[in-house]
């Protein structure tokens, strides 16, 4: 909006300033102020129209850039969680700590799967005879990836090498795996682990 009413103001303090009415009409003066009045009004407005037609990027403050996203943050803090927490598994079949391992897993259970079939595991009488059963020696996680579909739910995936036996047998490495993990009470907690050994395994 051209803001003109100022610039007439003072075109008209500039002009008629010691001219009286009655001489207005035969002065030359006041010819030229009029003149002149006219000449700051045009001034005004093209002013005011370069300032009020500059692009919307220029008039306006730039907005600040988008996040790099709460969403990933929270990603990036909830996969170093359900990494933390394989690693406590583990180290319960080390130690055979079924109090300790089932701290970790789903109260609906875990789903288990490897090469030989599928197994659901109740909790926690089978998740408890699982710790009881298998005993790791060492193991190394390697390659690890997360992913997380939704929120709530993590997909853990690593190159397993590891030393262990369940029963009488011992287990086939290294090997691929995959968890799937999920919030329970604010924790994220074990509720699928499927394993495949790699090419070459013994």
């Amino acid at each position: 909006m051209l803001r003109l009413l100022p610039a007439y103001s003072v075109a008209s303090a500039v002009c008629y300033r010691g001219v009286s009415p009655s001489r207005s009409r035969r002065s030359p003066k006041v010819g030229s102020c009029r003149r002149l009045g006219g000449l700051v009004l045009l001034s005004a407005a093209l002013a005011s129209c370069s300032r009020d037609s500059r692009p919307a990027d220029e008039a306006a403050p730039q907005a600040p850039p988008v996040s790099a996203g709460t969403r990933a943050g929270t990603d990036s803090v909830a996969a170093a969680a359900v990494v933390a927490a394989m690693h406590r598994v583990y180290a319960a079949f080390k130690t055979q700590d079924t109090a300790a391992g089932n701290a970790e897993v789903s109260a609906a259970g875990v789903v288990y799967m490897d090469h030989q079939g599928i197994v659901p595991l109740t909790y926690p009488q089978g998740t408890s005879e699982m710790f009881r059963l298998c005993l790791i020696r060492g193991y190394a996680m390697d390659s690890v990836r997360t992913a997380s579909p939704v929120p709530g739910v993590m997909l853990l995936a690593f190159k397993l090498t590891i030393d262990e036996t369940c029963g009488d047998k011992r287990t086939l490495s290294p090997g691929y795996t995959l968890s799937t993990w999920h919030q329970e009470g604010g924790a994220w907690k074990l509720a699928a682990f499927a394993a495949a050994p790699a090419v070459g395994a013994r």
